[in-house]
């Protein structure tokens, strides 16, 4: 491990402690970015705003400055129309770069790449898969108040060939500068020899905050298990980082996150597409569920739910009803409260309908 870093630590601003001066800094950000504000509200949340402000050591200049840049990229790159039918390959893809169904033991997020499994794709579809990806994670993000994103690598098998330099320092700048905030921690998995000369280069592409995050972890090496055992649950984490998990990845469990999106919710209020178009996605999903009832990533759906109906409701009375409304727990039903993902839009269409 002759290869890892001495990083240097930049000077931050003192985080706000109170949720109330956090909400300053997120409204003083807002009031910077002026008409881009409404230009695309689902994105510029409060909780997009916040990870921007994490990530530049809550400077409301430096985060004003990136999310214009971001918008700026984002009106090019459209990474909101990315959906799953359009990946090509993408259960091949799937395989190689995926969310599991299972968190850390802190509760965070956690993304798999396996570079052994050989793409079928072009680098720029890796890129179009990383950005759909990304867009998940950070939907799934929405309300964190700390990095919650564990991105998890492993490298056996690697070789230069595996991953183009320039699809890497690609990679890596999407990350950072389009979607910063996420990540808490990174694991990098048995890396050979041979990917020492590789990091020396990569390791340029990062910035300090992101370089102290990642770890270099090996099979055969105590302090590696050790770190695995204390994030992980051994039984799920995949035997590839050390657990005992060695069942293959169920490629519903992937299809269903893409298909349960809180934006399939957001494209139809937003555009007031049929309900029942909507509808047919859930039920979808919910179908693929019953075929085994363990495979359905119920902590998703309930983390998913409860964080972003209220404005969904929100947009629904705005968009759809014409009628803004502020408080929304009263419409709420049982069935949504309890995160049935069949009952919402139901709920969605009675509410309408009146």
């Amino acid at each position: 491990m002759s290869y890892l870093f001495q990083t240097r630590r930049e000077a931050t601003q003192k985080k706000p402690e109170s949720a109330a001066e956090q909400q300053r800094k997120i409204d003083d950000v807002r009031e910077l970015l002026g008409d881009l504000a409404t230009e695309m509200p689902s994105f510029l949340s409060d909780g997009t705003i916040r990870r921007f402000l994490r990530s530049r050591n809550w400077s409301t200049e430096k985060a004003a400055k990136a999310l214009k840049e971001a918008v700026k990229w984002r009106r090019q790159f459209k990474p909101e129309t990315i959906c799953w039918e359009d990946l090509p390959g993408i259960e091949n893809e799937v395989r190689r770069a995926y969310i599991p169904d299972y968190l850390d033991k802190n509760g965070r997020t956690v993304f798999v790449i396996m570079t052994s499994i050989k793409s079928l794709t072009s680098a720029k579809e890796h890129i179009q898969q990383l950005v759909h990806n990304l867009e998940n994670i950070a939907m799934n993000s929405e309300d964190a108040q700390e990095d919650n994103v564990v991105w998890m690598c492993n490298f056996n098998g690697w070789t230069l060939s595996s991953t183009p330099l320039w699809e890497t320092r690609e990679s890596l700048h999407i990350i950072q500068k389009y979607y910063p905030g996420l990540i808490g921690a990174a694991i990098l998995s048995n890396p050979p020899k041979i990917f020492e000369s590789f990091w020396k280069i990569v390791k340029q592409f990062l910035e300090p905050t992101l370089q102290e995050k990642i770890k270099f972890i090996y099979s055969n090496n105590a302090e590696s298990k050790r770190i695995m055992a204390d994030m992980f649950d051994m039984d799920k984490l995949e035997s590839a980082f050390g657990g005992i998990n060695t069942a293959s990845l169920d490629i519903s469990k992937n299809k269903i996150i893409s298909l349960v999106n809180i934006k399939d919710y957001m494209e139809a209020l937003l555009t007031n597409k049929p309900f029942n178009l909507l509808m047919t996605k859930i039920i979808s999903a919910q179908m693929i569920s019953e075929q085994d009832s363990n495979s359905f990533p119920n902590w998703y759906i309930r983390k998913v739910t409860r964080k972003s109906m209220h404005r969904v409701f929100l947009l629904f009375r705005k968009y759809c009803i014409h009628e803004p409304v502020t408080d929304v727990a009263p419409l709420m039903s049982a069935e949504i409260r309890s995160y049935d993902p069949v009952s919402i839009p139901q709920c969605l269409g009675s509410i309408y309908a009146k």
